[in-house]
């Protein structure tokens, strides 16, 4: 019942974190770390708790910088505990968010690939669809930082001579 009543307040935490923020005189980051700790804190009380592990496997998203080893690491934890393909293919695709946040958009679409159930294939349309576009953004961000033919530096390392 404690493990309950634990990941049930972290849950109000995090949802209403405008609320918790004003009761517990907390900056929004603050309020974020508050339901971490109070979901491990269940997860001391009642470790195969799945659901919990994905609610803190979510908190992941909000904070900032994002960490993407530590968001990766709790949704591995609540992967082991699926009990069903449904529920670990629903894991894939927040590995495959992850994936596409840290920028590794080779491993997000792998990941998104093992996606076959019906019920996540609107989702999995969302995150490919966020895929092209943040992996077409890097491309041309990639092509901004490159210096123009012109600009770029010969690559002998004799000196040029000047007329």
């Amino acid at each position: 019942r404690e493990a309950l009543y634990v990941k049930n307040l972290a849950s109000v935490v995090y949802v209403f974190r405008e609320e918790a923020m004003a009761y517990y005189r907390l900056k929004p980051q603050q309020a974020l770390l508050l339901a971490q700790a109070l979901y491990r804190k269940a997860l001391l009380l009642k470790p195969d708790d799945f659901i919990t592990h994905t609610a803190l496997a979510q908190t992941w998203y909000y904070l900032t910088p994002f960490e993407p080893e530590k968001a990766l690491a709790d949704w591995k934890k609540a992967y082991e505990l699926a009990s069903d393909d449904s529920e670990r293919q629903g894991i894939l695709l927040h590995y495959a968010r992850v994936a596409i946040l840290s920028g590794k958009f080779d491993e997000a679409e792998k990941q998104l690939e093992e996606i076959t159930y019906a019920k996540h294939q609107e989702l999995k349309k969302t995150l490919l669809q966020n895929l092209n576009e943040r992996r077409k953004l890097a491309q041309e961000k990639s092509a901004s930082d490159s210096p123009a033919p012109s600009q770029a530096k010969p690559e002998s390392a004799e000196p040029v001579p000047l007329p």
